[in-house]
């Protein structure tokens, strides 16, 4: 009864996650590993009641799904700290599920009578195949699950270089730690001679905490919360950071001096050949999964070699360009709103606000001044 009832927990997770409003990576992610966990408790529970008759080879497969939960764990916590997956590493990374499987193959191949008898003698034939599917599971498991713990500690010690970490970043390292836990806890039982209905009773209970936590924090309903990205470039928004000396912010920085010359000298390069900021929702985040650089070093590196926050940095941006754009006699047609759209701002006050701040006079006044110095021809 009670893998039935985490079945039904897994296909109701499955509807809240794939029906929400505003699905993101981090989403797809987590729907996928529910779909893997559906797999392997249905898988389960039709063994145990010898209703496998039907899909014999379906139930094959899934010995092999194990494997998937840490990858898909660590796949998870680093889509949440917005680390930019490469697509190599995630080939390498499936290599085990890969060649568990290209060593069953034999086992796909049979015919359905061959396959009930593998399921009733329990692998009979194709013992070394278990063998080498355990093997994996436990490497996989142990490999995966490391990284993660690191990868959560390395984003923690990073948000320590702020004095008050934003209320979601301490949501998420809490919510990921707690995932770790929960998936160390079910591969240590996975590796012990205890019998398997542990692990299954285990996971069982990792799903109805998965479901009560989520659904207590709007993981499944509401697209802002723990996944949510701040953007600071929104209309009417000022710079939210205080002002503080750089030297005092960032002393317990573990980025090196060569590493953030790189790191501005890359960022630079992006802004003025593709000019994201062009993008009003363009934001830290976004900006530095493009980089494929963590957002609080992009930050880092932003205040201490510009001097300015990524707000006013993005807006100086926005303004250069307006002017580059607003001075062109090709487009003299278009209204200094209309090229200010164009260039990022999304609202007439927003612009006028951020133009004044940083060039000390209106638009159309500092445009004027510069048609008057330069003898260019006025819109």
């Amino acid at each position: 009864m009670l893998y039935l009832a985490g079945i039904i927990i897994s296909l109701f997770l499955l509807l809240l996650i794939f029906t929400k409003k505003g699905l993101i990576k981090t989403d797809i992610l987590l729907g996928i590993w529910i779909i893997i966990a559906f797999l392997n408790l249905s898988a389960h529970y039709m063994f145990i009641h010898k209703l496998y008759l039907n899909y014999p080879k379906l139930l094959i497969f899934s010995f092999t799904l194990p494997i998937l939960h840490p990858l898909l764990l660590y796949r998870y916590i680093k889509e949440n700290f917005g680390i930019k997956a490469v697509l190599w590493q995630n080939l390498a990374y499936l290599l085990p599920f890969i060649i568990v499987n290209f060593i069953f193959i034999g086992a796909y191949r049979v015919n359905h009578q061959e396959a009930v008898r593998i399921l009733e003698q329990e692998g009979k034939g194709y013992e070394w195949q278990i063998k080498v599917n355990y093997i994996l599971i436990i490497l996989s498991g142990a490999f995966f699950i490391t990284k993660s713990f690191l990868l959560i500690a390395r984003s923690k010690k990073i948000a320590g270089l702020y004095e008050a970490p934003k209320l979601d970043f301490v949501q998420k390292i809490s919510w990921c730690r707690n995932l770790c836990i929960w998936i160390s806890v079910i591969w240590i039982l996975a590796i012990t001679p205890l019998p398997e209905e542990y692990i299954y009773i285990t996971f069982v209970l990792f799903l109805i905490w998965l479901g009560f936590t989520g659904i207590r924090n709007f993981l499944f309903t509401n697209p802002k919360v723990l996944d949510q990205k701040i953007n600071l470039v929104n209309e009417g928004t000022e710079a939210l950071e205080m002002p503080e000396k750089n030297e005092t912010r960032y002393k317990k920085s573990s980025l090196q001096p060569e590493q953030a010359s790189d790191i501005h000298e890359r960022m630079t390069t992006f802004l003025q050949n593709e000019k994201p900021f062009k993008d009003s929702a363009l934001n830290l985040d976004s900006l530095s999964e493009l980089l494929d650089v963590h957002p609080n070093y992009l930050s880092e590196v932003i205040n201490s070699m510009e001097n300015k926050n990524f707000n006013e940095y993005i807006n100086e941006m926005r303004i250069e360009e307006f002017i580059r754009l607003a001075t062109d006699p090709k487009n003299q047609r278009f209204t200094y709103l209309s090229i200010a759209y164009d260039c990022g701002f999304n609202s007439k006050a927003s612009f006028h606000r951020n133009f004044k701040k940083i060039k000390g006079a209106t638009p159309k006044e500092f445009l004027d001044n510069m048609y008057q110095k330069n003898s260019i021809p006025q819109q």
